[in-house]
């Protein structure tokens, strides 16, 4: 493998994948966020729209299915990817779909399998229903084309909102932290 910043990629920015229903809740006591004047007139945020986001995105992670997954994004979307390792601390900045495309194309091709070890799941909707907070901790095995393996523990926060008429991620910060496991 290149670099770990292949690995954290797919955890990254496939932030929503594996979210079970049961995590997805309203929460009235966070402050809700001001309308702007680009909004789609005060658009809202429905628990079905977020599992139905869910779960085609994670339908497109298993296939390999990249514009699937960038459907959901919006344009400006930004990513802020942490990722430690024992010899060092890389930060990664990805900005519009181009970067986040070839970003993922990249990863693709150098993951053999993943395998989720634990996760767990929050989804918070602002109190006036115009954006929503998507929390994942997970640690999950990847096992790369070359048969490498490594643990990856993660903590990712995405933010998504009606854009353009449609429910988008647009921000997805996550801090991995990536060992490599001995060969058997």
């Amino acid at each position: 493998m290149r670099s770990p910043q292949l690995i954290v990629l797919l955890l990254g920015l496939s932030l929503l994948p594996g979210i079970s229903p049961a995590f997805v809740h309203a929460n009235p006591s966070i402050v809700p966020v001001k309308q702007s004047s680009n909004r789609d007139g005060g658009q809202t945020i429905k628990e079905a729209e977020i599992k139905a986001m869910i779960q085609d995105i994670e339908t497109a992670i298993k296939d390999k299915n990249i514009a699937l997954i960038l459907k959901h994004y919006a344009p400006f979307i930004s990513s802020q990817l942490t990722i430690k390792t024992d010899a060092s601390t890389e930060i990664f900045e990805l900005n519009g779909i181009t970067e986040h495309k070839i970003f993922l194309e990249e990863s693709y091709k150098n993951i053999k399998s993943i395998e989720v070890l634990s996760e767990n799941w929050d989804v918070d909707i602002l109190a006036n229903n115009e954006m929503a907070i998507i929390t994942r901790e997970r640690v999950v095995n990847i096992t790369n084309t070359e048969g490498d393996n490594y643990i990856v523990a993660s903590e990712a926060v995405a933010k998504v909102a009606p854009i353009d008429g449609k429910l988008r991620i647009f921000s997805i910060q996550e801090t991995a932290e990536v060992g490599r496991r001995p060969k058997q």
